[in-house]
């Protein structure tokens, strides 16, 4: 299948096997999501390059409908090198090596976030991902996003960093991860916290779907914008949020 292709069935939430009918479903219904007059002024330059890029892929799949009837499991030579074009993480953000021993399963502060996690569990249709079973591909997605703003200079992590990640877009573009470097981090609202300084959380209701997720630091009256998510997954990050504030260790 044209590699084309497949990214803009995958910027559609769709995958291989849809047909046009089903394009035009999923286009009208994100285009309701993330037009730019629909979100609040937080979130609408995120919005409006979301809007552009699912207009670019329905556009691709409307003037090129025969491409859905491609096989998607046997690229030419062509494309498979064509693909690398169209690839979302960069290339030189790899994958840890499957022969080398995973330290986080030792690290303390990832068992306090898994503890905190308990009562859920990974959810790859509400884009949930709870380590051992993160998304490598969306992952490196989301770092290699991170690394294109100025409010994460500085800001070293890797797919290895990664504990719990919530993919917001679905292509691991946009995203909010926890990590082991104790900070929670937001590439679609651009905000970096680090959990430390967390004193409180709380979940409210936002434009159509999508829930706010604030927090409430140390020394602070007013709550600040942590980011937004869907009814679900903002419950389940808010609620691992909530844990880990209230099981924080005590500094001495």
């Amino acid at each position: 299948m044209n590699p084309k292709t497949l990214d803009a069935l995958t910027m559609l939430d769709l995958k291989p096997g849809a047909t046009i009918q089903d394009v035009k479903k999923s286009y009208r219904e994100l285009a309701l999501i993330w037009h730019p007059d629909k979100v609040p002024d937080q979130v609408k330059e995120r919005a409006t390059n979301k809007f552009t890029k699912i207009n670019e892929a329905y556009t691709w799949l409307n003037q090129n409908p025969s491409t859905l009837l491609q096989s998607p499991s046997e690229p030419s030579r062509k494309e498979a090198s064509d693909y690398k074009k169209y690839r979302r993480y960069s290339s030189s953000t790899k994958p840890p090596s499957s022969d080398k021993k995973d330290s986080r399963s030792t690290d303390p502060v990832v068992r306090r976030i898994l503890n905190a996690a308990r009562k859920w569990k990974t959810d790859p249709d509400e884009g949930i991902y709870i380590y051992p079973d993160i998304d490598i591909e969306k992952s490196a997605n989301f770092i290699a996003q991170l690394h294109g703003h100025r409010e994460f200079t500085g800001l070293n992590i890797k797919p290895a960093n990664i504990v719990i990640f919530y993919d917001i877009d679905g292509t691991g573009e946009e995203g909010m991860a926890l990590t082991t470097t104790n900070q929670l981090v937001n590439n679609n609202s651009m905000t970096l916290f680090s959990m430390d300084d967390l004193i409180d959380v709380k979940l409210q209701d936002a434009l159509f779907f999508w829930r706010e997720i604030s927090v409430r630091l140390q020394g602070k009256r007013s709550y600040e914008l942590a980011g937004y998510a869907g009814k679900q997954s903002g419950k389940m990050m808010t609620d691992i949020i909530h844990e880990l504030i209230k099981t924080k260790p005590s500094s001495r």
